[in-house]
Parts: C-alpha cells; structure tokens; sequence
C-alpha cells in the first residue's frame, strides 16, 4: 500500500485509475487511489462477477469500492 501511495502522491490531483476490484492488490490500489483523491473507473468483467468471491471480507471490499466508483463499467465476457 505504502509504494502505490508514494506512485499516487507522485501525479497530479486529477488520477483517474482503471481496476477490476479483485481481492488484492486491485483493492489495495483502488482504496488508495480514492483516499488520494482520485476517481475510479470499476471495469466489472462480468455480470455474476461477486460470485467469484469466496472471502465475505473481500466480497464486502467489492462492493464498496464499487459503491464509491465514479463511474462502474460492466463488461460481459462471460463464457469467453
């Protein structure tokens, strides 16, 4: 978390960062990137996405990052 807060704290204040929010590192980056200040863009890959998440904790992270996005994009690569 510290290295993508120092890369963050790096750019300008208008970041707009591109995450699936899976459990990890995409959270991680996602969670800071708004405490930074900038705005995310959720790419869902699709639509039965949640159920992939096994670990409630990072089902419940999901869903409120996906909450808190500006904008959520939901792919339908289904099957693909």
């Amino acid at each position: 978390a510290a290295a993508i807060r120092r890369q963050l704290a790096s750019l300008n204040s208008n970041v707009n960062g591109l995450c699936c929010l899976a459990a990890g590192g995409a959270q991680v980056f996602a969670a800071e990137l708004l405490a930074s200040g900038g705005t995310l863009t959720a790419v869902i890959p699709r639509s039965d996405y949640e159920s992939f998440f096994t670990d409630s904790s990072n089902l419940a992270k999901f869903q409120d990052l996906r909450r808190r996005a500006t904008t959520v994009v939901e792919l339908d690569l289904k099957g693909k």
